[in-house]
């Protein structure tokens, strides 16, 4: 953090392993591994989106990543998305997206600080460096975002 120019870059927020900055001339997001954890990873991020970019979704858009190095660290650079943070969507509604983001993505942490409603009504993960597994839709009871918690049973 102390090596990052105010002037250049803003801190926008951060989750349990990274710090994110955006540029603010060109309006890229930078994700900064800031905690090291097996399971939720830039290295899985990047993964991650790769394999999703290759898949047919109706109601959801991967957004562009990318990943480099700086001084032995992995930073991701990610499409700013514009739009609607998921927590502070209405759990009943768009419960075809949601679904099919479940259905297809599988993430194991996907909660509504996890995604974004965009500009065109496509759910967008913002955080896609979390596990994926043979989650099913109707385990994961969509129903309670207000608390951030998008799977009902934690």
């Amino acid at each position: 953090d102390e090596n990052i120019n105010d002037k250049d870059f803003e801190r926008i927020g951060s989750g349990s392993i990274r710090d994110c900055w955006i540029h603010r001339e060109t309006g890229v997001v930078y994700k900064v591994q800031t905690w090291d954890c097996d399971d939720y990873t830039n290295e899985m991020e990047l993964r991650n989106a790769r394999i999703l970019r290759r898949r047919k979704f109706t109601h959801v858009r991967i957004p562009k990543t990318s990943g480099f190095t700086v001084n032995g660290v992995l930073v991701i650079a990610m499409e700013m998305v514009m739009g609607t943070l998921g927590t502070y969507t209405d759990p009943n509604e768009m419960s075809e997206a949601r679904e099919e983001l479940y259905r297809k993505a599988r993430f194991q942490d996907m909660h509504g600080e996890n995604f974004i409603i965009d500009e065109d009504e496509k759910i967008v993960p913002i955080d896609m460096g979390s596990p994926r597994g043979p989650v099913s839709y109707a385990d994961q009871r969509v129903l309670s975002c207000g608390d951030g918690n998008l799977w009902g049973k934690w």
